[in-house]
C-alpha cells in the first residue's frame, strides 16, 4: 500500500511541477489572453476550461495524499473509492459549467474555476474529517470475540 500512496504523490507532484514550468517558461502569455499567443502556445486555449481547474483537484489530492501515510489500509482503501467517485463527479460538474458565469449571481458558483476550488476545498475537509473518524472508530472499538 505505501507504493500505492508514494505512486499518488509522486504523480501529483509531477502534474503540478509540470504546470509551474508550463506557466514560466512555454506559456508565460496567460494574463495578457491575446488571440495572437495562441499560434505560439496552442495550449493557452485550454488554460481556462481545462488545465486550472484540473489543478485545483489535484492540488487537494496532493494534500490530502500526505496524510494518507498516517492512516491504515483500510481507511485508505476507502478512501480511494471515496475519492475516485468524488474526482468523476467533480470532473463531470466542472465539465458542464460554463467558463464564466453568465446571468444573474447565484449562491452556488458557476465558471469551471470557482466549482473547482469549491470541489477541492470540500474534497479536502470531507477526507479530513473521514480519516479522523475512521482512525478513531479503528482505535476505540475494540473487536468483538465470540466465547463458548
Amino acid at each position: 500500500m505505501k507504493i500505492v500512496k508514494m505512486t499518488i504523490i509522486v504523480w501529483s507532484v509531477v502534474i503540478l511541477t509540470l504546470y509551474v514550468l508550463y506557466n514560466t517558461f512555454l506559456c508565460p502569455y496567460e494574463r495578457f489572453q491575446v488571440l495572437q499567443y495562441t499560434k505560439q502556445c496552442w495550449l493557452l486555449q485550454y488554460q481556462l476550461t481545462v488545465i486550472k481547474p484540473m489543478m485545483f483537484l489535484i492540488s487537494a489530492i496532493l494534500f490530502t495524499s500526505l496524510f494518507t501515510f498516517f492512516i491504515s489500509t483500510k481507511t485508505f482503501k476507502q478512501w480511494i473509492i471515496f475519492s475516485t467517485i468524488w474526482m468523476i463527479l467533480a470532473a463531470l460538474w466542472i465539465s458542464q459549467a460554463s467558463v464564466r458565469p453568465v446571468g444573474f449571481p447565484t449562491i452556488l458558483p458557476a465558471s469551471k474555476g470557482e466549482i473547482s476550488i469549491w470541489m477541492g476545498s470540500l474534497f479536502v475537509i470531507i477526507s479530513l474529517g473521514m480519516f479522523a473518524v475512521m482512525t478513531l472508530r479503528e482505535k476505540y472499538t475494540k473487536p468483538q470475540h465470540k466465547s463458548r
